[in-house]
């Protein structure tokens, strides 16, 4: 839903609004609506990640971090097995409160608390299986597709709550709308428990733009590829490579 200060300006906003409005029915978006002040008072602006390092240097380590995990290595092929099967021995729980469910899909159960924001949320990512890119793990979902997640990953300073920093919310990450959509879907997708302050949100901007067609798709959803004419959607890629698309 969106607002206007009088019909001038809604007639002049039609023709970007109306594509936008088609690329989100086509693709079953809906929207969940929410505005700053309700979202500040449920989630204030913190530390959110008080005590860890800005830089990433070894040792540096941060309060309250889950004790030590498996090996990780790639050459074992121990490791390679279980991470294909599913079969991850599961991450050591932080503590959640008696009655708890998940922030993200409302279940019980197994529970922990994310490194980032401390919302509970499901244990169970040593359940996924390499290759199957599933979003159905609420906990490594908020981990790879939020900048949430990822705030610290990008030089940025950690010690400032995500939505607070610039380099995380501002800037991005290589220019131009397919990043500037890209960073968006991050900031506002349904794998955060809070989204991006709604005044850090620029109008037009959730939609990319196919650098063949001109139309409007939504990259981290339907796909895109990249290719030299810039990055295109699915519907050219099909065009060009025969079905193939990157993601």
């Amino acid at each position: 839903m969106v607002t206007y200060c009088g019909r001038e300006h809604q007639a002049a906003d039609w023709p970007q609004h109306k594509s936008e409005c088609a690329t989100f029915k086509r693709l079953g978006l809906k929207a969940r609506f929410y505005n700053d002040e309700q979202m500040l008072a449920m989630f204030p602006l913190k530390d959110s990640r008080a005590g860890s390092s800005t830089t990433g240097a070894a040792g540096g380590g941060s309060e309250g971090s889950d004790a030590a995990g498996p090996a990780t290595d790639v050459n074992d092929p121990a490791f390679v097995a279980a991470l294909m099967s599913g079969s991850m021995p599961q991450q050591p729980g932080r503590p959640v409160p008696s009655g708890s469910v998940c922030g993200l899909c409302a279940k019980g159960g197994a529970l922990t608390t994310t490194s980032c924001c401390q919302q509970p949320v499901c244990n169970n990512s040593h359940r996924y299986r390499i290759g199957t890119y599933s979003r159905n793990f609420c906990l490594r979902s908020h981990d790879r597709y939020t900048l949430c997640g990822s705030h610290g990953q990008e030089g940025c300073n950690t010690r400032r709550d995500w939505r607070d920093c610039n380099k995380c919310t501002r800037e991005p990450r290589n220019g131009g709308s397919y990043d500037t959509a890209n960073r968006l879907w991050l900031d506002l997708n349904t794998y955060n428990f809070c989204p991006l302050l709604e005044k850090d949100v620029p109008r037009h901007s959730l939609c990319s733009t196919c650098d063949s067609c001109g139309g409007k798709y939504v990259s981290r959803v339907e796909g895109s590829a990249t290719t030299g004419q810039g990055t295109i959607c699915t519907r050219c890629s099909e065009g060009l490579f025969g079905g193939g698309t990157g993601f």
